[in-house]
């Protein structure tokens, strides 16, 4: 018997305008400060959702991802948005391979999504 392993690849969209904005609004040092503490504040969240995920905690992985909404929404990760949206709505149906997937995925497009900011700053200034 072969198994197959297969390899999920999230293709992510960055609304470069809103990083922009914020250089702009707050100066460019101050921008990018402000860029890298809102992608660290993402990466605690993701953790955290992940960490309720694998301790059952509904109630809280909702918490979390409602805040990667709020977060990801403010640096502009419009595709990170929807799937932490989608958590939401998931813990609420009490569907857990659905919610599995989705906590899944929204590993792989946070790590993606911030990736895809680190390769992009210099465009931002």
């Amino acid at each position: 018997m072969q198994v197959t392993r297969l390899r999920h690849h999230e293709a992510v969209r960055l609304n470069a305008d809103r990083m922009t904005a914020i250089c702009r609004d707050q100066g460019t040092d101050a921008g990018e400060v402000a860029i890298c503490k809102a992608m660290e504040d993402i990466a605690v969240m993701l953790a955290q959702a992940d960490a309720a995920w694998r301790r059952g905690e509904r109630t809280h992985l909702r918490r979390h991802a409602t805040s990667v909404t709020v977060a990801a929404a403010e640096l502009g990760m419009p595709d990170l948005v929807r799937v932490a949206q989608d958590i939401c709505g998931i813990c609420c149906r009490y569907d857990d391979a659905a919610l599995a997937a989705v906590v899944a995925r929204l590993g792989r497009l946070g790590e993606g999504s911030l990736l895809a900011v680190l390769e992009a700053e210099p465009q931002f200034e």
